[in-house]
Order: C-alpha cells, then sequence, then structure tokens
C-alpha cells in the first residue's frame, strides 16, 4: 500500500494482459505515470508534465 501526504492508502494494482502463443510480432512494453491534483473534490491532471514518467521497459520479439 502506498500513502500520500494526507496518509491516504491505496491499494496496489495488479496489471495483466493477454498475448498470442507463438506470434512473430514484436511486443513492447511500455509504462506510463501521470500525477493528478485534487482540489474542491475534482482530479486535475499536472499541466506541465514534468514529474510524469513513461518508459519503454521491454521489446521481445522482431
Amino acid at each position: 500500500m502506498l500513502g500520500g501526504p494526507d496518509s491516504t492508502t491505496t491499494t496496489a494494482l495488479t496489471l495483466s494482459n493477454t498475448v498470442t502463443a507463438a506470434s512473430t510480432k514484436p511486443l513492447f512494453l511500455v509504462l506510463g505515470i501521470e500525477f493528478y491534483q485534487e482540489v474542491n473534490g475534482s482530479m486535475y491532471s499536472l499541466k506541465n508534465g514534468t514529474y510524469n514518467a513513461l518508459a519503454l521497459v521491454k521489446v521481445s520479439g522482431s
């Protein structure tokens, strides 16, 4: 569990996907994280994107 500045806990995420067996096509695994700010009960994306992340984690096949 993760806690934010206000000690609110968040449940862990489990990510899964299905891949066709014996496929000859390449597989790209990409992970992105975007941060939001809550203002008066509404969530807003942080506009400048300075702390948002996107990474190509792994490439399999060719």
